[in-house]
């Protein structure tokens, strides 16, 4: 099993759509950054996208959770799919033999490939779980929609979801806990610096 940084440039980074001369990022971000210029604002005021787009955008990631509904009951024993219950069967689940097989039966050609999805589904329901443990993070949408991020606005702190997705389904993350990192990213985004 590979490093995040190799998955995400062999599963993500040939789907980005940017201007000519534009290149796509070659490495998952950080799990909190923090822009203290712009505390304070709202999303929608911090990042500017434009309304219509971010409805789309929206509408991508109300997708992923509405996806992971349907699939991870399929192999997990859970009752809500955005919970800390679903989170942690999921980590447990997904151990490096069962995520190295995904890596190497998912088709980077293919969008809906099974890997690019269950990162994305995990992302999603991530981002959920964590605002619904600190409902003033509000989802700040970006294109593509796995660059979409958590914004935290007392502090100004920005959490990725979908590259922690990523990253724990890697040989990066695989062991690191998805509950006990999720408990302390909603701690650590309402510090002034994470």
């Amino acid at each position: 099993m590979s490093g995040c940084d190799i998955l995400f440039r062999h599963f993500f980074v040939s789907w980005y759509r940017l201007p000519p001369g534009e290149r796509p990022p070659r490495i998952v971000k950080g799990d909190i950054e923090v822009y203290v210029e712009a505390a304070g604002r709202s999303a929608t005021d911090a990042w500017r996208v434009p309304e219509e787009r971010q409805r789309g955008l929206a509408k991508q990631v109300a997708t992923m959770v509405e996806a992971a509904r349907a699939d991870w009951p399929t192999y997990l024993e859970i009752d809500e799919v955005v919970s800390l219950a679903a989170i942690e069967a999921f980590d447990s689940h997904w151990t490096r033999p069962r995520i190295a097989e995904v890596v190497r039966s998912s088709d980077r050609a293919d969008f809906a490939n099974d890997y690019l999805v269950l990162c994305c589904e995990l992302g999603a329901v991530i981002g959920e779980v964590m605002r619904q443990h600190l409902p003033s993070l509000e989802w700040l949408y970006s294109d593509p929609y796995w660059e979409s991020s958590l914004w935290y606005a007392p502090t100004g702190g920005r959490i990725h979801p979908f590259h922690w997705a990523i990253k724990k389904m890697s040989s990066y993350g695989v062991d690191d806990g998805l509950r006990p990192k999720l408990l302390a990213g909603i701690e650590s985004v309402q510090r002034s610096e994470p």
